[in-house]
């Protein structure tokens, strides 16, 4: 039986996990870092997942006590002068007039666990999320050699709104859902 629960913060050492297994990606640049920018790394997550903040959302999927999947976001705003999605060239258009949506920037789920639900139960609980907090759509980024990940986003509603590099040589693609 799989248990999708909201994270606490001794979810902590299991998120940063999944960001040092680093799957999904052609090129990380957290391959680099030092201990230095991996403690700060583990503190911003730390914060992340200190209860009671509304604008930011993380979910556990586990099975008899073994955590096995994740996923993490925040709601954000596009803003002309800050935002970076702007910057990487993903148009404004598609998103609401208000500029507010939820960011997805991490899903993952165990591979022994795949091809079960469990990432588009994570997903489906991010939209109610988003939705208790007044916020009318989802947005979410992969790279374009992910197919299941394009595929699972799709059958769930997300269309592509961009694609290209973002950070780096290695194609993206963005996917919104209006709620």
């Amino acid at each position: 039986m799989y248990t999708l629960r909201d994270a606490a913060p001794d979810d902590l050492n299991f998120f940063v996990w999944i960001d040092i297994k680093d799957e999904g990606s052609s090129s990380s640049y957290m391959a680099s870092w030092e201990d230095a920018a991996w403690a700060r790394h583990r503190a911003e997550m730390a914060a992340f997942l200190a209860p009671a903040s509304p604008e930011r959302f993380a979910f556990v999927v586990e099975r008899a006590g073994d955590r096995i999947a994740g996923l993490c976001g925040q709601i954000e705003r596009l803003d002309p002068e800050t935002s970076w999605l702007l910057r990487a060239g993903v148009p404004a258009a598609p998103f609401p007039a208000d500029g507010r949506y939820a960011a997805i920037f991490q899903l993952w789920v165990d591979a022994a666990h795949r091809r079960r639900g469990l990432g588009t139960r994570l997903k489906q609980r991010a939209e109610a999320a988003a939705l208790e907090r007044g916020v009318r759509a989802i947005y979410t980024h992969t790279e374009s050699s992910n197919a299941h990940v394009l595929m699972l986003n799709q059958r769930l509603g997300y269309r592509e709104i961009w694609r290209g590099p973002m950070w780096d040589a290695h194609e993206r693609v963005s996917l919104l859902k209006l709620l």
